[in-house]
């Protein structure tokens, strides 16, 4: 996989009055999104990521509670390593993550 994307909002997890930068969903170029668990959402948890220029443009575009940027960043090995297992499946350590499905227009 050559890039996946990262969706990133500005939540308050502990408090009303704490913003906290978040990844809160890792999309695929094919179109998959996978959500990310409330525990590994905040930006703290996602070292690699954080050392990216492209990290640095998301935290000074985000400045106000529930704003969102998708942002894609390229598939490194050390990023392989933390997101993707040797099958390609998206996971976060020993943890996969869920596919969100649209469901609103059946039934």
């Amino acid at each position: 996989m050559n890039k996946l994307q990262f969706t990133f909002t500005v939540r308050n997890i502990t408090d009303v009055k704490t913003n906290v930068l978040c990844i809160t969903a890792i999309g695929t170029l094919n179109g998959q999104v996978y959500a990310v668990p409330d525990e590994y959402q905040p930006v703290t948890f996602h070292k690699e990521i954080v050392k990216l220029a492209a990290f640095t443009k998301v935290k000074n575009s985000l400045t106000k509670m529930q704003q969102t940027r998708m942002v894609l960043i390229n598939v490194t090995e050390e990023l392989a390593k933390i997101y993707l297992d040797e099958g390609e499946n998206l996971q976060i350590e020993d943890f996969y993550l869920e596919e969100i499905t649209d469901k609103r227009g059946s039934g």
